[in-house]
């Protein structure tokens, strides 16, 4: 089955105009926050000015009016977006599907007898279906989010520079402190935040360093409009650009507050390693915020794969899991992990004094 074309190898010439639509819808997810914020420096230019007239507020309220046409349009595609990556991702998968199901009886004898450990028939369906079903995962939400985000962070930054070069360059030190500990040492924090729960939250899971950024911005800010004749609208944006890019490189989102309701819909789930044996299935759980649940079952019952859930050491086969009404996988991993403690279970946990 392997062919050139990585994970696009079935993607025919329809599939491909779908993709090409939906890069574009990427893109422009990525591009309209940044118009907008440019046409709010411009206002507040005019603002802090104190030289408004009739002509200065149509002119803007004309420019407020294609802002809100954009963020309509904006809507209706990103709704077309998701129509162009979820159709060809169902295509691509269905073609998948079938051309595994076709190799299956061209192999050779011992190929089957490699597979005595399960029913042969239920290890050629569940195979296709969870190849299937990473292609589709990957394709619909995994691709596009990573355009949109890559694209934002590309646009912010640019904006940033022709809005005022001086703050931007003098906030990329934080956009760094951003982007640096994802992408180099995120498994050292991973393992560290594992030792010190709380401290890890704190350092890394708050917004902390966000503030820090703002207020060091709006120090620097303040020196270049007073002394360097800077617009104090393109200074202000030009921060607010350069932190919305660094935080869209990170790929996810962060909650200022956390309630903590927490729900399970339809949710399925098999390890990997076992995929003919169902841990979980059509799981419906709901646990409010400050409420105390317990998970009784026997071994093997899917509790401590519960936890596992939560925090995202594997993502489930079908449902979601929503944190506060947000989808848990559209969460900032490291973030999400810094939310939550837990305690090793032991018999003597619950016994009484």
């Amino acid at each position: 089955m392997a062919k050139k074309g990585g994970i696009f190898r079935y993607a025919d010439g329809v599939d491909k105009l779908l993709l090409v639509l939906g890069t574009l819808g990427s893109i422009g997810d990525g591009l309209m926050t940044p118009l907008m914020m440019l046409v709010l420096s411009r206002v507040i230019n005019e603002y802090g000015g104190g030289t408004f007239s009739n002509d200065i507020v149509d002119k803007y309220s004309i420019w407020l009016l294609f802002v809100a046409i954009g963020v309509g349009i904006s809507a209706f595609i990103g709704f077309a977006e998701g129509i162009c990556w979820t159709g060809t991702a169902e295509r691509q998968a269905s073609r998948m599907r079938m051309e595994y199901f076709k190799s299956v009886p061209r192999q050779e004898v011992a190929f089957f007898d490699k597979q005595a450990n399960s029913s042969m028939i239920f290890k050629v369906i569940s195979t296709i279906s969870s190849d299937a079903h990473l292609i589709h995962d990957t394709i619909t939400e995994k691709i596009p989010n990573c355009l949109a985000h890559l694209s934002s962070f590309i646009i912010c930054f640019s904006f940033g520079f022709v809005l005022s070069w001086r703050l931007a360059v003098v906030s990329l030190p934080f956009s760094l402190m951003f982007i640096v500990p994802g992408f180099v040492f995120r498994k050292v924090l991973k393992d560290l935040g594992a030792k010190i729960n709380g401290a890890y939250g704190v350092v890394v899971g708050s917004m902390g360093m966000i503030y820090a950024a703002w207020a060091f911005q709006a120090s620097v800010g303040c020196k270049l409009v007073t002394g360097e004749g800077e617009k104090g609208g393109h200074v202000f944006i030009s921060g607010i650009c350069v932190i919305m890019g660094a935080l869209s490189i990170m790929n996810g989102e962060v909650l200022p507050y956390v309630k903590g309701d927490i729900e399970f819909r339809d949710v399925d789930f098999c390890y990997p390693s076992r995929s003919d044996s169902p841990v979980l299935q059509g799981l419906n759980l709901k646990v409010q915020a400050g409420k105390m649940v317990g998970l009784v079952g026997g071994s093997g019952s899917g509790k401590s794969t519960i936890i596992s859930l939560l925090e995202r050491s594997y993502d489930p086969v079908n449902g979601d899991i929503p944190l506060d009404g947000h989808k848990l996988k559209n969460f900032q991993l490291q973030w999400l992990r810094s939310q939550t403690d837990w305690s090793i279970k032991s018999q003597f946990s619950l016994q009484h004094p």
